[in-house]
């Protein structure tokens, strides 16, 4: 186990994207838009932590490029704890 911890942090010790981007994470990336469909292939990516973070981060995407500050939601269901 010590040996594939000393692996691994030769590689990537952290996927903290707003630190600096890392080999690993951008080929996770650039593997995933090789089998997105259609326009996703020439878009963007960034990797989230969790799924609490891609939905705020999915939120705050929208409300910027529509210029709206209203989030339609479900009664009773899960978006995230920080919002």
């Amino acid at each position: 186990m010590v040996e594939a911890i000393c692996d691994q942090a030769r590689t990537l010790i952290h996927g903290a994207s707003h630190v600096g981007y890392m080999e690993p994470y951008v080929d996770m990336l650039e593997s995933l838009k090789a089998v997105a469909p259609g326009d996703l292939k020439n878009g963007k990516g960034i990797l989230m932590n969790s799924g609490s973070e891609a939905v705020e981060t999915g939120v705050k995407l929208a409300r910027y490029v529509i210029n709206r500050s209203m989030i339609l939601a479900f009664t009773d269901s899960f978006h995230g704890r920080t919002m």
